[in-house]
C-alpha cells in the first residue's frame, strides 16, 4: 500500500504535442507514478523478490511502500515495515554518532583513534616522522590498507584479537594518498566511540539516533534480526530461469559499526528526515549542522568526479551535489540517497545481495522528481501513424520484423515466433506496456518533424528497432571504423572484445552477451552503449592505421582493453607456438607422479595473517584446504563431477551447474602446465611487440577464459590472469605470478606464488612440500554431508 502525503507544489502547464496526442507538465501524483512504475518493471527485470521505497521531500514522506514479496515461501508481501539489513549505509550512521560525541566533546574527528582504542598501532605507510591516525582517517577510508574481510567476518575472534591482526598488516597505499575501503576501520572507530560515550557502540546508537528518531523496529544484533516478525528473507537469483535460492542471514555483528543495522524504510525514512534537515527533525536538534556539513565534506577522491566523506560517497547528478551510500550483504541490498539543496532524499531495501536496481534508483528518482519531463493527458486517442514494420537485431532476433497495427484505438505488437501482443495506453513516460508481459513495454521515437522512426523494447534494456525504410541515426564512416575494427583484451578480466560494425553503427561483441551497438562520439570521444548509456568506450588515438587499445567504463570505473595483434602473416605462429609447449611432457609427469600433496606456506600482507595451503589431487578431484588458525579453515571441494564450499564466512554450499564446470579450470593440474582435459578451448594470442612470452588463452564452454603467460625457454606459466567466484557467485578478477620454478619428481612447480586479489589484497605462498604417491579415499573429496543433485529441468 501507498503512504503519500502531499509536498510542495507543481505547477500544471498543458501544451500540444503533434495532431492527436495531449500532454502536460506532470503534477506530483503523476511523478510518484512514474518511480513506482519504474521501480516495479525494474524489480522484475533484475529478478528481485522484494523491494521497499520510501522517499522524503521538504521534510514530508511522500511515499512508503513495498513492491513484491518479502518472503515468497511464506506469501508475505513487502511493505514499508518490511526489515532488511542496510549493510555498509550503516557508515554514515556510526560517522554521525561519532559528529554528536564531538558536539558533546567526549571524541573528535580529529583525535588519534589510538586514544579511544590504546591497543591500536596500524603500520601506515608514510616517511618519517610518521603521523598519527585519526578516527577521520578510518571513517573515509584513507589508511592504505586493503580490505580486512577474514579479521571482521572469518571465524569468531575478539576485539583485541581483530586489532591484533590489523596491527600485523601491511599497508597497500601511501597513508592519505588512496581511497581503500575498509570495514574493520569502522569497527575500530565504531568501538572507540562506545568506549567513549561510556557504553559501546550499539548502547550510543539505540539512545543517541533510534529513540530520539523513533525507530522503534530497527535492530543492530544477529538475533534481533533473525527473531524479528517482519523480516525479510534474503535471496539469490540462480541463473538461468530461476529459482531463487532463499540465503540464511549472515551472522555480522562484530564488524557492527561497518554494516550490522537492520531496518525498514518506514524507519530509516526518520534518517534521511534528520540528514535532509541539517541535524534537526521535528523542531528537536540530534547533532550539530556543522556535524551534518563535515561529514559530506570531501575526504579522499574515490576517481574521477567521486569522493568519500565521513561514511557518505558525493559526486554531482546534473549540477547537484549528491550524498549517497550503498550496502550489500548475503540477501540484502541498500541504498541510501540525498540531494539536499533540493529537500529531497530516499531509501531503498531490496532482498537481493546486489542489484544495478541501487544505483540505478538515483537516476529514476531525481529524474522523476527534479526535471520537467512530460506525461500524455489520459484520455488522449492512440496515434495511428504508429501502425508499420520495426526490424529486431538483438538476442534471439536477427532481422526480424516486428508489426504494429492499430485497431479501433488499441495498438498491437506482433511478434515473430511468438503471438500479436495489446498495448496498454502509454504511461508517464510515453511506454505502452505488453499487457501479456510482466515488466515488458515498448515506445516510439518521432524525428524532428515529427514522423515514427524507431519502436524500443523495454524488458531488462532498451532495444532499438528501426521502422522500415528508416536509415538507423548513428551510422559510422568506414574512414572511422575501419582504423577501430578489431578484439581488444583485458589480461587481468581474461576478457576479449570484438568491434565490429552492425546496422551500419559501430558495435562491440561482449563474448556471453551481446552485440551492443554504440551511440555516435560525444565531444570527448566517448561511446555509450545504445542499450546502456552509463556504459561508454573510448579508443586511444590510432596509430599506423589501427587504434592500439580501448577504454571501457561501466560503474565509474575504467576497463584498458588493448588490441589483440593479428597472427604473422603465414596464419601458422600460433599453431606453431602452442605445439611447443612443454604440455604433454607436464602431464606425463604428474600422471607418473599419482595422486599428490602440493603444500604451500601462506602469508596474507594486507590481512596480517598466515596459515597453509594445501591442495591434494587425484585424477580429477581436488581439494583445497586454507587454515588460519583462529581466523578459520576455507575447503574447497571438487569430486570431479559436483563441487562444495565451506567457510567461515559461510556455511556448506553446494556449487551450481555453471560453477562445476569452471572448476575445471580452477585444478591444480593447470596451474602446473598440464590443462589437457581441464578445459573446452586452447588458442594462443599473438604477443605486445617486442614481447618474447608466449600468451596462451584457455577457455570453457561457459565463456570463462584464463590467460596464461609463459616463458617459452622453459615452458614455465609465469603469469596466470582469469576470475574466481567469491561468495554467491560473483566474479573478481585475480592474478598470479610464478616464480622461483623447482623441478621435483619431473614436475615443475612454481616455488613462489604472489596472488592479487581485489577482495584480500596480495598473498604470497612458499612452497612447502610436494608428496606423490599419496592415497586417499573417495569421501576426501566431499563434505562428510551433502545435499542429493538437484532435479534436472
Amino acid at each position: 500500500m501507498s503512504c503519500r502525503r502531499a509536498a510542495g507544489a507543481f505547477v500544471v502547464l498543458v501544451a500540444g504535442l503533434g495532431a492527436s496526442v495531449a500532454w502536460a507538465e506532470p503534477t506530483l501524483e503523476a511523478r510518484l507514478d512514474r518511480i513506482e512504475a519504474r521501480i516495479e518493471q525494474e524489480r522484475r527485470n533484475l529478478h528481485i523478490p522484494g523491494v521497499s521505497l520510501a522517499i522524503v521531500y521538504n521534510d514530508e514522506i511522500i511515499l512508503a511502500r513495498g513492491f513484491g514479496q518479502a518472503n515468497i515461501e511464506r506469501g508475505v508481501p513487502a511493505d514499508a515495515d518490511t526489515i532488511y539489513c542496510i549493510g555498509s549505509t550503516t557508515k554514515a550512521i556510526t560517522s554521525t554518532l561519532i559528529g554528536i560525541l564531538q558536539d558533546d566533546g567526549v571524541m573528535s574527528y580529529d583525535e588519534p583513534a589510538s586514544q579511544h582504542v590504546p591497543g591500536l598501532h596500524l603500520q601506515i605507510k608514510a616517511p618519517e616522522p610518521k603521523p598519527e591516525v585519526l578516527v577521520r582517517d578510518l571513517l573515509c577510508h584513507r589508511s592504505g590498507f586493503a580490505r580486512m574481510g577474514m579479521l571482521s567476518m572469518g571465524a569468531p575472534i575478539a576485539f583485541e584479537r581483530t586489532v591484533y591482526y590489523m596491527n600485523r598488516a601491511e599497508p597497500e597505499d601511501t597513508f592519505r594518498e588512496a581511497f581503500n575501503y575498509n570495514n574493520e576501520m569502522y569497527l575500530v572507530a565504531g568501538t572507540g566511540a562506545g568506549r567513549a560515550a561510556g557504553s559501546d557502540w550499539r548502547t550510543l546508537l539505540r539512545d543517541r539516533l533510534l529513540t530520539p528518531l523513533g525507530m522503534t523496529s530497527t535492530v543492530a544484533t544477529h538475533a534481533e534480526a533473525v527473531s524479528h516478525p517482519h523480516i525479510a528473507q534474503g535471496y539469490n537469483w540462480i541463473e538461468p530461469g530461476g529459482p531463487f535460492e532463499p540465503l540464511p542471514i549472515r551472522d555480522i555483528d562484530r564488524c557492527g559499526p561497518a554494516g550490522s543495522i537492520y531496518s525498514s524504510v518506514n524507519d530509516m525514512a526518520q534518517w534521511v528526515r534528520l540528514q535532509l534537515g541539517e541535524g534537526e527533525i521535528g523542531g528537536t536538534r540530534i547533532v550539530s549542522e556543522g556535524v551534518i556539513a563535515e561529514t559530506r565534506t570531501p575526504q579522499i577522491e574515490i576517481q574521477e568526479g567521486a569522493w568519500y566523506g565521513l561514511g557518505w560517497m558525493l559526486h554531482d547528478w546534473e549540477g547537484r551535489k549528491v550524498v549517497e551510500h550503498g550496502g550489500n550483504i548475503d540477501g540484502f541490498a541498500a541504498e541510501v540517497a540525498l540531494i539536499p539543496e533540493a529537500e529531497l532524499g530516499f531509501v531503498l531495501l531490496a532482498n537481493v545481495t546486489a542489484t544495478p536496481l541501487q544505483s540505478m534508483a538515483q537516476q529514476i528518482i531525481w529524474e522523476a522528481m527534479l526535471t520537467d519531463w512530460q506525461a500524455p493527458i489520459a484520455g488522449a486517442p492512440a496515434a495511428p501513424d504508429l501502425a508499420g514494420r520495426y526490424k529486431a537485431n538483438f538476442g534471439p532476433f536477427k532481422d526480424a520484423w516486428f508489426t504494429v497495427t492499430v485497431a479501433d484505438g488499441v495498438v498491437y505488437v506482433d511478434v515473430p515466433g511468438q503471438t500479436n501482443y495489446e498495448l496498454a495506453p502509454p504511461d508517464a513516460e510515453g511506454r505502452r506496456a505488453l499487457k501479456a508481459v510482466p515488466g515488458a513495454s515498448v515506445s516510439f521515437v518521432r524525428d524532428d518533424e515529427g514522423h515514427i522512426t524507431q519502436l524500443t523494447l523495454h524488458q531488462g534494456a532498451d532495444f532499438e528497432l528501426p521502422r522500415e525504410g528508416v536509415t538507423p541515426a548513428g551510422g559510422v564512416d568506414a574512414s572511422v571504423s575501419d582504423p577501430l575494427v578489431g578484439e581488444y583484451a583485458n589480461d587481468k578480466l581474461g576478457i576479449t572484445l570484438k568491434v565490429l560494425v552492425q546496422n551500419g553503427r559501430l558495435a562491440i561483441d561482449v563474448p556471453g552477451q551481446m552485440v551492443y551497438e554504440l551511440q555516435p562520439p560525444d565531444a570527448e570521444g566517448k561511446w555509450a552503449f545504445r542499450i546502456a548509456k552509463e556504459i561508454v568506450v573510448s579508443f586511444a588515438p590510432s596509430e599506423g592505421g589501427t587504434c592500439p587499445s580501448l577504454t571501457l567504463t561501466q560503474a565509474g570505473r575504467d576497463y584498458v582493453h588493448t588490441r589483440v595483434r593479428p597472427a604473422a602473416a603465414t596464419g601458422d605462429a600460433p599453431d606453431a607456438a602452442l605445439a611447443a609447449l612443454p604440455v604433454a611432457e607436464r602431464r606425463a609427469a604428474l600422471d607418473a607422479a599419482g595422486p599428490y600433496r602440493l603444500v604451500y606456506r601462506v602469508s596474507m600482507p594486507s590481512q596480517g595473517a598466515e596459515g597453509t595451503m594445501t591442495f591434494d589431487v587425484q585424477g580429477n578431484a581436488y581439494r583445497q584446504t586454507q587454515d588460519f588458525g583462529d581466523l578459520g579453515v576455507f575447503i574447497e571441494y571438487h569430486d570431479g563431477e559436483r563441487g562444495w564450499s565451506v567457510s567461515p564466512f559461510e556455511t556448506l554450499q553446494e556449487a551450481n551447474a555453471e560453477q562445476n564446470e569452471e572448476s575445471r579450470i580452477g585444478h591444480p593440474d593447470v596451474m602446473l602446465g598440464a590443462w589437457t582435459g581441464h578445459v573446452d578451448s586452447v588458442r594462443t594470442l599473438a604477443p605486445e611487440e617486442g614481447a618474447t612470452n608466449v600468451l596462451v588463452e584457455l577457455a570453457l564452454n561457459t565463456g570463462l577464459k584464463t590467460r596464461l603467460t609463459i616463458d617459452p625457454a622453459t615452458g614455465d606459466i609465469t603469469r596466470i590472469r582469469g576470475e574466481m567466484t567469491a561468495v554467491r557467485g560473483l566474479r573478481v578478477p585475480y592474478a598470479l605470478d610464478l616464480t622461483d620454478y623447482q623441478v621435483i619428481h619431473g614436475v615443475h612447480i612454481p616455488g613462489t606464488i604472489t596472488l592479487r586479489h581485489e577482495g584480500i589484497g596480495r598473498a604470497e605462498l612458499k612452497l612447502e612440500s610436494f608428496l606423490v604417491g599419496q592415497t586417499f579415499d573417495p569421501g576426501h573429496f566431499r563434505p562428510e554431508k551433502t545435499p542429493a543433485p538437484a532435479a534436472a529441468h
